[in-house]
C-alpha cells in the first residue's frame, strides 16, 4: 500500500489521492498493532503537529470558521503519510524501493505533461488539466462551489495548474537523481536515468520561471555529491538544454521582466503585508478563503491565495506561524546535516535531501506550495523519507559502535575513509 501511494497518488485527482494516504495508514496501524510495534514520530513531526493544532485553534478568530477547521484537518490527515513511511522504512532496501517508486510516479506524471505540451504546440485537443472533465462532473454534486479557473495554455499534467505540478516535481527531482547512484540493479539505474530526463521535461513544460530558478539552485547543491556525480549531472543537464524548445528559454530569460504575472504578485504581496500589519501576532486564521476574501474586498485583487508560501503563512497565522515554520525548517536542516556529517552514502543522501529542500524553498517564494491535498501529501511523505533515513543512519552507526555525533569521526583515528564505515 505504501509503495502504491508513492507511485499512484500523484496521477489521481486531488479528491481521490488523499484516500491512498489514509487507507495506507489504516493498514499500517493494523499491522503495527498486530505485531505489537509502536509507531514513532520524529521531532520535526511533533513540532509540525503542534503547529497544525495551533492553526486549527485559529477558527476562534477567523471569519471563515469552517475552513479554518477543515484545512488543518487536511494537513493532519496528510501528516499520517510521514508517520507510516518513516516507520515502515526500516531497511536500506526499503528506502531504495521508496525512492525508485517516487521516481516512477513523477516520470509517469511528466509524460502526461510532455504530451500536453506537444498537443498545445500542434493545436491538438487534449485535456489540460488531465482530470478537467472529471473535476467538472464531480464538482456539480458538491454542496459548495469550487472555482475551476484551469490554465489550458501550459502543461499541468494530472494537477490543477502548472505551478502545483512544478512544486511536486521539484521535491522529487533530486531524490530521483540520487537514486541513479543508489540503486543496485543496472535495469533500475537505467530506468531511473530515463525517468530523470522525463522529470526535467515535465518541469520545463510548466513554463514556470520560479521552477526554472529552483532547478538551477538544486543543481548547484547536487554538484556537492562528488566529482564523478557532478560531471554526470553536468553532462545530463547539458544534453537536456540542447533538447529544450526555444519557448522555454524565452520564458526563463523573462524572469526579471515586469509582466502581468510579476506585477500581480507584487500587488498581492503588498496587500498581504498590509493585512499582516493589522493582525501581526495571530493572523486572520487558517485557510486561503480568508486571504482571498480580504484581497478581493480590500484591494480588488482576484487571486486564490498569496502566491508565496511565506506570505500565506504570515497572513494566515501571523508571527507565531512563521516562528513554527522556522523551527520546523531548522530541525529539518539539522536532520539533513546529521546525514551529511555521517559521511559515505549518507552524505550523498543528505545532499539530495538538501537539494530538494532548497529547490522547494526557492520555489515557495513565488508560489503557495502547500496549497492542495497532493502537494501536502507528497511534502509529508518527503518529511517521512528524511526521518526514515536519519533513523537508518543512527541504526547503522550504532551497529558499528560509532558515536551518534558524527563530528567525532572514528575514521580519523583508524586511518580509514568515511565510506568504509557507512552502509
Amino acid at each position: 500500500m505504501a509503495l502504491a501511494t508513492l507511485i499512484c497518488a500523484a496521477f489521481l485527482p486531488e479528491y481521490i489521492a488523499p484516500i491512498f494516504t489514509l487507507s495506507t495508514f489504516l493498514v499500517f496501524k493494523r499491522y503495527f498493532s498486530q505485531s505489537k510495534q509502536k509507531a514513532r514520530i520524529g521531532t520535526v513531526g511533533k513540532v509540525f503537529l503542534v503547529y497544525m493544532c495551533y492553526m486549527m485553534l485559529s477558527f476562534l478568530w477567523s471569519d471563515t470558521k469552517i475552513f479554518s477547521i477543515l484545512v488543518p484537518l487536511l494537513w493532519m490527515g496528510m501528516f499520517l503519510g510521514d508517520i507510516f513511511l518513516s516507520n515502515l522504512i526500516d531497511r536500506r532496501e526499503r528506502l531504495r524501493q521508496a525512492m525508485f517508486f517516487l521516481t516512477l510516479g513523477a516520470a509517469a506524471v511528466s509524460v502526461v505533461a510532455l504530451l500536453q505540451m506537444l498537443c498545445i504546440k500542434l493545436d491538438v485537443a487534449f485535456p489540460i488539466p488531465f482530470w478537467k472533465d472529471v473535476d467538472h462532473f464531480i464538482f456539480k454534486f458538491l454542496p459548495f462551489s469550487i472555482v475551476t479557473d484551469f490554465v489550458s495554455t501550459r502543461a499541468s499534467a494530472t494537477f490543477d495548474n502548472p505551478l502545483i505540478l512544478a512544486a511536486y516535481l521539484i521535491m522529487i527531482l533530486p531524490v530521483s537523481i540520487y537514486s541513479l547512484f543508489e540503486l543496485k540493479e543496472k535495469w533500475q539505474r537505467v530506468t531511473a536515468a530515463f525517468c530523470v530526463l522525463l522529470i526535467f521535461g515535465g518541469i520545463a513544460a510548466t513554463y514556470s520561471r520560479g521552477a526554472y530558478l529552483a532547478v538551477l539552485v538544486m543543481l548547484v547543491v547536487l554538484m556537492f555529491l562528488g566529482k564523478k556525480q557532478a560531471l554526470g549531472i553536468t553532462a545530463l543537464f547539458a544534453g537536456i538544454l540542447l533538447l529544450l524548445p526555444q519557448s522555454v528559454y524565452q520564458r526563463l530569460f523573462a524572469i526579471l521582466d515586469l509582466d502581468v504575472s510579476t506585477v500581480t504578485r507584487l500587488a498581492i504581496w503588498g496587500g498581504c503585508l498590509n493585512i499582516f500589519m493589522e493582525n501581526p501576532l495571530f493572523g486572520v486564521g487558517a485557510g486561503t478563503e480568508n486571504v482571498t476574501t480580504l484581497l478581493q474586498t480590500r484591494f480588488g485583487i482576484n487571486q486564490p491565495h498569496a502566491h508565496s508560501l511565506y506570505f500565506e503563512l504570515l497572513v494566515e497565522g501571523g508571527l507565531i506561524s512563521i516562528l513554527f515554520f522556522a523551527v520546523v525548517l531548522s530541525l529539518l536542516v539539522y536532520d539533513i546535516f546529521f546525514l551529511l556529517r555521517s559521511g559515505g552514502k549518507w552524505y550523498k543522501m543528505g545532499i539530495a535531501y538538501l537539494s530538494s529542500l532548497a529547490g522547494f524553498l526557492v520555489f515557495s517564494v513565488f508560489e503557495f506550495s502547500l496549497q492542495t491535498p497532493k502537494e501536502l501529501q507528497y511534502f509529508m511523505l518527503f518529511l517521512g523519507l528524511i526521518e526514515a533515513s536519519k533513523r537508518l543512519c543512527r541504526k547503522s552507526m550504532a551497529e558499528q559502535n560509532i558515536p551518534h555525533s558524527p563530528a567525532e569521526n572514528p575514521c580519523k583515528d583508524k586511518g580509514l575513509p568515511a565510506s568504509s564505515v557507512s552502509n
